[in-house]
């Protein structure tokens, strides 16, 4: 399984946990790229699109079962509110420069011994 980091800078980049899931139920792992489109009405009621050149991508990331040690560091990576650096082994070797958005996590109901957390955010390239 390719692995996954995310980081302050590439040197103290955290290697993401392997990703889990529960009774076969495979995680589906996308690589989006949203359109890089701004719409305008003219002043005659026409509407005009400006594409832009570059597509961002966004990695949707989720997790079953992460315990509260493989937790911590997501928490303290979202907690910084600032640019991050990512690498997705799923799709190649590049270092991306990008943002957290959306992080939710919930305890587990059939938590046993050891506390479990389901976790899911999105990486979005900032540049």
């Amino acid at each position: 399984m390719p692995d996954v980091y995310l980081g302050v800078d590439i040197s103290s980049a955290v290697k993401l946990p392997r990703l889990r899931w529960f009774a076969g139920n495979r995680p589906s792992i996308p690589i989006e790229f949203p359109a890089q489109i701004e719409y305008t009405t003219m002043s005659d009621g026409t509407l005009k699109a400006n594409i832009k050149e570059t597509m961002l991508r966004t990695w949707p990331l989720s997790w079953e079962a992460l315990t509260s040690a493989e937790l911590a560091p997501l928490k303290a990576l979202n907690a910084l509110r600032q640019e991050l650096v990512f690498q997705y082994g799923w799709d190649d070797t590049n270092w991306y420069y990008v943002t957290i958005d959306g992080f939710k996590y919930e305890p587990l109901v059939y938590v046993g011994p050891t506390p479990l957390y389901s976790v899911s955010f999105s990486v979005r390239q900032m540049r």
